[in-house]
């Protein structure tokens, strides 16, 4: 299929706009020989193109902001994605404040500076080092700052360890039988059970 598509020369709302384009196959009803009618069936497909338009003056968005759950006293990893929206380039100063379970800022990390033209984006992929914090939950929050403006996202993250501990099991068993086994194991840290049956 080959869809020619005319559009606007300008569209004057700032922001985000979706065009749906979907074609379907035709398909007509077949007597079935009997007075009655079989069942077609048709496919479809359906595509979307996506059309940004820049907001007046500088204008900065996180596309994508994502944190990886890792082992106590090793490096985690992030990812952020950040956006010129605007019609002009604009100068970014970023920094990722880590929260734990209670809300309290316990550690802040600066990124740097990012110089994005209008209609781009960088995406920054690297490590924290989070060495001295605890097994528990975490919360990650980027904060991008750009005249006088400033964006947030945030993502949940768990710090924990790979041990685990056996907290019950099956002590009896029948003899000359099939017996289920049933161990339950807890995390290292206490915060998480599961029953497994062997």
């Amino acid at each position: 299929v080959t869809a020619y598509v005319n559009l606007p020369p300008n569209i004057e709302k700032p922001g985000p706009h979706a065009i749906l384009i979907g074609a379907r196959e035709v398909s007509s009803s077949q007597d079935d020989g009997r007075g009655g009618f079989g069942i077609g069936v048709s496919t479809g497909i359906r595509s979307i193109i996506q059309v940004n338009i820049p907001y007046p003056g500088k204008y900065g968005e996180i596309g994508n902001f994502e944190v990886q759950d890792a082992n106590t006293g090793e490096m985690v990893i992030y990812a952020l994605r950040i956006h010129s929206r605007g019609s002009e380039k604009i100068t970014t100063s970023s920094r990722i404040e880590i929260y734990d379970s209670e809300n309290k800022s316990v550690k802040t990390f600066n990124i740097g500076a990012d110089e994005i033209p209008s209609g781009d984006f960088v995406e920054i992929n690297s490590k924290l080092d989070v060495g001295n914090l605890g097994a528990g939950n975490y919360k990650a929050v980027a904060v991008v700052s750009y005249d006088g403006k400033e964006v947030r996202r945030e993502d949940d993250f768990r710090l924990g360890e790979l041990r685990v501990k056996i907290v019950n099991y099956t002590k009896e068993l029948e003899k000359n039988s099939i017996n289920p086994f049933e161990i339950e194991v807890e995390s290292d840290d206490g915060q998480l059970g599961d029953d497994f049956s062997v």
